[in-house]
This record gives C-alpha cells, structure tokens and sequence, in this order.
C-alpha cells in the first residue's frame, strides 16, 4: 500500500484552506480572538507539524491566556464545528469538521439540523448589525451617533441573544428606544435595560415593547427629577439605586411630583445636590412626623421663610448628614 506525505520544511510558505460557509456564517458573530485560535487550530490540521501545539503555546503565539484557548475551543465545540474532547488534564484531541459537508450531506442533514439552525440564527444576527449600523451612523441631530458600530457593541447586542434569548427585534428595539427615544448613548445604560429585560423574564419585541410602555410614564418621573436637581449635566444618567429612591418616594410614600420636587429644592441650594440627600429631607419632611403636632415639613416651611436663620455651608459634605443632623436644622436648633 502506498503511503502519501506532503512534505513543507518551511512553515510560512505553506496554505491553510478556510471554507466559506465558516467565513460567511461563523466567523462574523464570533469574537476575534476566538476566530484567530480557530484559524490556528485548522492550520495545524492541514500542515506537516511534527510536534503539536499545546494550549500554552497556542496562547503565547496569538497573544491570549490559556484559559482564553480553552474557551475559545469549547465556543467552537458548541457551535458543532470542531469537537473538543480531553485527553488528560491540559491535552485535548481537537478535531476539525467540513461545515459543507455536514449541512449538505442528506444522510446527515437531519442529524444535524443544528447547522442550518445557526446559519439562519447568524443570518439574522449579521441583518441586525447592518440595521443598527445605520442608525449609529445617523447624524448625531438626527439621534444617531455619528460614527460606525463598534466590535464591542456587537459583542454586547450577541451576547443578548445567546445569554438572554433575545430575539433580533428585541434587541433593536431596546437600542432604538434608548438611543432615538430616550436619547441616551452610554452602552451601560442599554445594558442595563437588558438585564433588567432578563430579570423580568422578558424575550420577545411584543414583551419588551409591552415594558416599555408601561415604565414609559415612570421614566418621565425619573428624569424630571433628575433634570430637577441638575444631574443631567454630570454626563451621565439615573442609576438603579436612584431609580429605586423614585419608586420608593412614589409607590411606597404616596408623595406627589410637588411634594418631591419641594425637596429637592432645598438640596438645589447646597450646590451639591444628590438623590440620597433628597431621600433624607424627605423622610423628614413628610414621613417622620410627631404624633401630637404637626408635620414636620410644616416646621420645615417655616424655616424656609425665616431668612435670618443661618445657613448651611454649601461645601459641607451633605451625603454623610445623620438623620439627627437633618432634623435637628429642620427645627431652627
């Protein structure tokens, strides 16, 4: 019997051959680094090497830790293109499979239903990119963002779908609604949506539409207050803790928008107004009240009216005032 070689003593001159269907359906949602251990695994499957690779070596060559490696080949191994199966504690047996094959073979097509499954879910991935770069590259007055979509974007908006089984159109909708509705460009914030989504059990665009509507109202509110009180100038947005001090003024408390809105003007004089101290004067102001007298906001009114009373200093650190400390300046002591 013969026995046939490919003899290459010079590691740079020879060709790795990369299918289509992995650069057209694989490569585009996967992260760079993964792609590259991918490329580097299927090189040595199709040259003479004579000693393999281990995994430390793979990561010193292509810049990454170890464990990145690691992940990067079970990513891969779940995508069904290569299987990944140990050997001992840090050796594998990685072996590389003919994404045509396996999607076009009738034999095996239903076996591996799988691969049609992702290339159709990838598909839809790689039209939500192109849908939202145009929304990104949109003029800035026009609620875009003026520039193209970023790798970390997609990485983020990918992630969503897989970790969070996101639908393409959820996705969308929740960047749409935050960056052309809400007006808010910080990546943190939409993500912040999604996990708040996620928490909520939410998937679907009907789902998130049907959310989104209904905090529609409660968002206003927030951000009243947080215009109020001049925080939409630091170049950030109301943070959860925050928001969780609104619903609390509001669901728990009953208090209306005047009422929040006269404390918060008290905290506007200090020059160095914060949510935590608005929660303070508040529970002051409206909830901490003695039984045979009257509220005492009303003493509080008082002390607002009296200009002779002394006034705080505005560099004082108002965060750190104990509730006695708040209380006792309530009452002109």
């Amino acid at each position: 019997m013969n026995r046939f070689e490919l003899v290459n003593n010079n590691d740079d001159i020879g060709v790795t051959i990369v299918e289509n269907m992995f650069i057209n359906h694989f490569m585009p949602m996967a992260r760079g680094d993964y792609v590259k251990v991918y490329l580097y695994g299927l090189k040595c499957t199709q040259n003479s090497i004579e000693d393999m690779p281990s995994n430390r070596k793979i990561a010193n060559t292509l810049g990454m830790s170890e464990a990145d490696v690691v992940k990067a080949f079970r990513y891969w191994h779940e995508k069904q293109v290569i299987t990944f199966m140990h050997t001992d504690k840090r050796n594998y047996v990685i072996q590389y499979k003919n994404i045509s094959t396996m999607i076009f073979t009738p034999e095996k097509f239903k076996k591996n239903g799988s691969y049609s499954e992702t290339i159709e879910y990838n598909a839809k991935k790689q039209n939500l990119f192109e849908d939202l770069s145009q929304e990104f590259e949109a003029p800035m007055d026009e609620g875009g963002l003026g520039r193209p979509i970023s790798h970390q974007e997609m990485e983020m908006f990918s992630d969503w779908m897989e970790e969070y089984s996101f639908s393409a159109e959820t996705v969308k909708l929740i960047v749409n609604t935050c960056l052309v509705k809400r007006k808010i460009k910080q990546r943190k914030y939409w993500n912040a949506i999604a996990m708040d989504f996620h928490s909520k059990g939410i998937k679907t665009f009907d789902e998130a539409a049907m959310e989104f509507n209904k905090s529609d109202k409660r968002y206003q509110e927030y951000q009243q207050i947080f215009k109020y009180l001049g925080l939409n100038t630091r170049g950030s947005f109301i943070t959860k803790p925050e928001e969780a001090l609104v619903d609390k003024w509001l669901d728990e408390y009953k208090l209306s928008m005047e009422q929040i809105l006269k404390a918060c003007d008290e905290t506007i004089s200090t020059n160095r107004p914060s949510f935590k101290y608005v929660d303070k004067i508040i529970y002051n102001m409206y909830i901490n009240t003695d039984k045979d007298t009257k509220p005492k906001q009303d003493k509080y009114t008082k002390i607002q009216n009296n200009t002779k009373k002394e006034t705080i200093q505005s560099d004082l650190d108002y965060e750190y005032y104990s509730e006695e400390d708040i209380e006792r300046m309530m009452s002109g002591e």
